[in-house]
Protein backbone atom coordinates (compact mmCIF):
# COMPACT_ATOMS: atom_id res chain seq x y z
CA UNK A 1 0.00 0.00 0.00
CA UNK A 2 2.85 2.39 0.81
CA UNK A 3 4.37 1.80 -2.65
CA UNK A 4 1.05 2.68 -4.31
CA UNK A 5 0.77 5.92 -2.31
CA UNK A 6 4.31 6.90 -3.31
CA UNK A 7 3.58 6.22 -6.98
CA UNK A 8 0.41 8.32 -6.81
CA UNK A 9 2.43 11.24 -5.42
CA UNK A 10 4.87 10.93 -8.32
CA UNK A 11 2.23 10.77 -11.07
CA UNK A 12 -0.42 13.26 -9.90
CA UNK A 13 1.05 16.06 -12.02
CA UNK A 14 0.83 14.15 -15.32
CA UNK A 15 -1.63 14.53 -18.18
CA UNK A 16 -2.01 11.20 -19.95
CA UNK A 17 -3.65 10.51 -23.31
CA UNK A 18 -4.97 7.01 -23.99
CA UNK A 19 -5.75 6.21 -27.64
CA UNK A 20 -7.60 3.02 -28.55
CA UNK A 21 -10.50 2.25 -30.87
CA UNK A 22 -12.02 -0.27 -28.45
CA UNK A 23 -14.44 1.49 -26.10
CA UNK A 24 -14.39 -1.28 -23.47
CA UNK A 25 -10.60 -1.02 -23.17
CA UNK A 26 -10.71 2.79 -22.95
CA UNK A 27 -13.38 2.72 -20.27
CA UNK A 28 -11.74 0.05 -18.11
CA UNK A 29 -8.27 1.62 -18.26
CA UNK A 30 -9.70 5.08 -17.46
CA UNK A 31 -11.25 3.83 -14.22
CA UNK A 32 -7.81 2.89 -12.93
CA UNK A 33 -5.71 5.75 -14.29
CA UNK A 34 -8.07 8.48 -13.07
CA UNK A 35 -6.77 7.75 -9.58
CA UNK A 36 -3.10 8.11 -10.53
CA UNK A 37 -2.79 11.10 -12.86
CA UNK A 38 -3.90 14.72 -13.00
CA UNK A 39 -5.95 14.29 -16.19
CA UNK A 40 -6.64 11.18 -18.24
CA UNK A 41 -7.80 11.96 -21.77
CA UNK A 42 -9.36 9.42 -24.14
CA UNK A 43 -9.30 9.27 -27.93
CA UNK A 44 -10.96 6.82 -30.35
CA UNK A 45 -8.22 6.83 -32.99
CA UNK A 46 -4.96 8.47 -33.99
CA UNK A 47 -6.66 11.44 -35.63
CA UNK A 48 -8.60 12.27 -32.48
CA UNK A 49 -5.50 11.52 -30.39
CA UNK A 50 -3.39 13.99 -32.38
CA UNK A 51 -6.09 16.65 -32.01
CA UNK A 52 -6.23 16.11 -28.23
CA UNK A 53 -2.45 16.19 -28.03
CA UNK A 54 -2.39 19.56 -29.78
CA UNK A 55 -5.13 21.01 -27.55
CA UNK A 56 -3.97 19.74 -24.15
CA UNK A 57 -0.67 19.73 -22.29
CA UNK A 58 -0.02 15.97 -22.63
CA UNK A 59 2.96 14.38 -20.84
CA UNK A 60 2.40 10.71 -21.76
CA UNK A 61 0.67 8.98 -24.67
CA UNK A 62 -0.50 5.39 -24.43
CA UNK A 63 -1.64 4.21 -27.84
CA UNK A 64 -2.85 1.23 -29.75
CA UNK A 65 -1.33 0.75 -33.20
CA UNK A 66 -4.05 -0.55 -35.51
CA UNK A 67 -6.95 1.93 -35.55
CA UNK A 68 -9.22 3.54 -38.14
CA UNK A 69 -8.74 7.05 -39.60
CA UNK A 70 -5.10 7.35 -38.41
CA UNK A 71 -3.11 4.48 -36.93
CA UNK A 72 -0.84 4.75 -33.93
CA UNK A 73 2.35 4.88 -36.02
CA UNK A 74 1.15 7.89 -38.00
CA UNK A 75 0.00 9.65 -34.84
CA UNK A 76 3.33 9.05 -33.08
CA UNK A 77 5.24 10.44 -36.07
CA UNK A 78 3.15 13.62 -36.01
CA UNK A 79 3.38 13.98 -32.23
CA UNK A 80 7.18 13.53 -32.27
CA UNK A 81 7.46 16.38 -34.81
CA UNK A 82 5.84 18.65 -32.20
CA UNK A 83 7.46 17.19 -29.08
CA UNK A 84 10.33 14.75 -29.74
CA UNK A 85 10.65 14.06 -25.98
CA UNK A 86 7.08 12.95 -25.29
CA UNK A 87 6.87 9.63 -23.42
CA UNK A 88 5.17 7.05 -25.66
CA UNK A 89 3.76 3.69 -24.60
CA UNK A 90 2.55 1.34 -27.32
CA UNK A 91 -0.13 -1.21 -26.59
CA UNK A 92 -0.71 -3.83 -29.23
CA UNK A 93 -2.02 -7.32 -29.76
CA UNK A 94 0.68 -7.71 -32.41
CA UNK A 95 4.05 -9.26 -31.70
CA UNK A 96 7.29 -7.25 -31.76
CA UNK A 97 8.07 -8.09 -35.38
CA UNK A 98 5.12 -5.95 -36.49
CA UNK A 99 6.25 -2.79 -34.69
CA UNK A 100 7.80 -0.27 -37.07
CA UNK A 101 11.41 0.06 -35.95
CA UNK A 102 11.51 3.69 -37.08
CA UNK A 103 8.83 4.63 -34.56
CA UNK A 104 10.38 5.82 -31.29
CA UNK A 105 8.60 4.63 -28.15
CA UNK A 106 9.56 4.17 -24.52
CA UNK A 107 7.58 1.09 -23.48
CA UNK A 108 5.52 -1.62 -25.18
CA UNK A 109 2.66 -3.48 -23.54
CA UNK A 110 0.99 -6.48 -25.16
CA UNK A 111 -2.81 -6.70 -25.18
CA UNK A 112 -4.80 -7.68 -23.28
CA UNK A 113 -3.75 -5.11 -20.68
CA UNK A 114 -3.43 -6.82 -17.33
CA UNK A 115 -3.14 -5.33 -13.84
CA UNK A 116 0.60 -6.09 -13.87
CA UNK A 117 0.90 -4.06 -17.08
CA UNK A 118 -0.87 -1.10 -15.47
CA UNK A 119 1.59 -1.25 -12.57
CA UNK A 120 4.48 -1.36 -15.06
CA UNK A 121 3.13 1.74 -16.83
CA UNK A 122 2.61 3.63 -13.56
CA UNK A 123 6.16 2.82 -12.44
CA UNK A 124 7.59 3.95 -15.78
CA UNK A 125 5.75 7.28 -15.83
CA UNK A 126 6.46 7.95 -12.16
CA UNK A 127 10.04 8.73 -13.26
CA UNK A 128 8.90 11.70 -15.37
Amino acid sequence: MKEIKELIKKTQHLNVLFVDDEKDIRDSVKIFFDKFVKNFFLANDGKEGLKTFKEENIDVIITDIIMPKMDGFQMIKEVKKINPNIFIIIISANDDTEIDEDIPYDLKIKKPILFEDIKKIIKAISQL
